[in-house]
């Protein structure tokens, strides 16, 4: 079976695949906002669930996560 994220993931045509393989591929991973570390993206880390990719290491989604429970919790009107 192929796998899903193989070398070609998202390269439909030749011309995409000669580009990115002959230009693209040795570059930098430049994402500002992502909160997984270079090395996990580098090593292609396999996650257990995709709650582990949503939320770990995420402080943004927690901070969401903790503030709509306590609205929910206290009854605050926004």
């Amino acid at each position: 079976m192929k796998k899903f994220m193989d070398k070609d993931f998202m390269l439909s045509n030749e011309t995409a695949k000669k580009l990115y393989h002959d230009f693209a591929a040795d570059m930098p991973i430049f994402d500002y906002h992502c909160h997984l570390s270079p090395q996990m993206m580098y090593e292609d880390k396999p996650f257990d669930n995709i709650t582990q990719i949503f939320l770990g290491g995420d402080h943004y989604k927690w901070r969401m996560i903790l503030h709509q429970s306590l609205i929910k919790q206290f009854k605050i009107i926004l």
